[in-house]
């Protein structure tokens, strides 16, 4: 099994590891300049992976595609800061930001596991990550104009360059040079999960000194496993008409978000009490993917 095959399947052990360096050498966190460039890097890699064609033959569906991308991606990050400012207004800024995220790029991945409808799972990946410049500053704007400072026009360049360009950028060189990158696909999956765990142990590392509250953390833990289940379940009433292969899709598109890019997002433009709910909600992630798996092979989501 070749390097980048075993970072694929030890991915949870890797993660794990960022974590616990980043804490042990805050030292680390003055190479944060370089976290928006190694994003963007692994954005454009993911991105290679995509194909564009059938996104673009799911597109040309855009009535569902509106109404299930307004559902859950404006819908249930308004109602998830709504229900927590009512009993932990703490959370709230980030449990929006969690579900605002666009859909995590692993999800084809974890769609293809889970028997779900692998294409629709790219529809909402691909579009997610490109529309987040504008949904997420509008998001936050909306519920907090009054309240926090804020760089909304800032944010959404910052997204623009590290999201948008990026993908653009993959399709350009996936349509000049498909296959000379069909060669080295296999490898990419290993080089971003070492560039996620290198963003990791930048972003603990800056945070690390100030993340002293054990019990608070425990709290934001909670938080962040109640968050998942909950949306994993409105995803499934999103689509409870449907096939369970679109329930599967759209759960997943709901729940597991790209809490990578949220890391960086938080770090950046919000306070600590948010980064330290984003790092919660990495470390919930990857566990709870193994719940869902339970879940659907139960038959308890059906």
């Amino acid at each position: 099994m070749s390097f980048f095959k075993l970072l694929e399947k030890h991915f949870v052990i890797v993660f794990l590891l960022a974590i616990a360096i980043g804490f042990s050498f805050p030292k680390l966190g003055a190479f944060s300049f370089i976290t928006p460039f190694m994003f963007a890097l692994a954005i454009f890699l993911a991105s290679l992976k995509v194909d564009f064609r059938l996104f673009i033959k799911h597109l040309k569906d855009y009535k569902y595609f509106v109404k299930k991308f307004f559902i859950i991606k404006i819908i249930a990050p308004l109602l998830v800061f709504f229900i927590t400012s009512l009993v932990a207004p703490q959370f709230a800024l980030a449990g929006l930001l969690i579900i605002a995220l666009p859909s995590g790029m692993s999800n084809i991945i974890f769609s293809d596991i889970f028997k779900g409808n692998n294409a629709l799972t790219l529809l909402f990946t691909v579009s997610t990550h490109l529309l987040s410049p504008i949904m997420i500053p509008f998001l936050v704007f909306l519920v907090s104009f009054q309240t926090i400072g804020f760089d909304y026009i800032g944010m959404f360049f910052s997204l623009t360059g590290i999201v948008l360009a990026p993908v653009i950028l993959a399709y350009l060189v996936k349509k000049k040079f498909e296959a000379n990158v069909g060669k080295f696909a296999g490898h990419l999956s290993g080089i971003n999960i070492l560039l996620i765990a290198g963003i990791v142990v930048i972003i603990i590392a800056q945070n690390s000194g100030k993340l002293t509250d054990f019990y608070s953390f425990l709290w934001q833990l909670g938080y962040a496993a109640i968050v998942y289940f909950i949306l994993s379940l409105f995803g499934f009433f999103v689509a409870r008409k449907e096939s369970r292969e679109n329930k599967i899709a759209i759960s997943l598109s709901t729940y597991h978000t790209n809490t990578i890019l949220g890391l960086f997002i938080a770090s950046t433009y919000f306070s600590l009490e948010v980064v330290s709910v984003i790092i919660a909600a990495e470390f919930v992630a990857d566990g709870y993917q193994a719940v869902y798996k339970m879940l659907l092979d139960k038959n308890i989501l059906k």
